[in-house]
């Protein structure tokens, strides 16, 4: 990660559920705009979860961003 951005803020939800610690947990990071593809597999390997989510704004009008 880049000095400026030595911290990253993340949550574990869990989906798929209609309970706590009862569904499949993923990884997600609300704002991952400035990550570079190299930091984000580094950052979805350290959490070893099946899925991890980063949501980015939008690079085309009108168009939602997540890998």
């Amino acid at each position: 990660m880049t000095p400026a951005r030595a911290t990253v803020p993340f949550c574990f939800v869990d989906v798929f559920a209609s309970r706590p610690l009862t569904g499949n947990p993923l990884s997600l990071i609300p704002d991952a705009d400035g990550l570079a593809e190299a930091q984000m597999q580094a950052i979805a390997r350290e959490f070893n979860q099946s899925e991890t989510t980063f949501v980015l704004r939008p690079s085309v009008p009108g168009a939602i961003g997540d890998r």
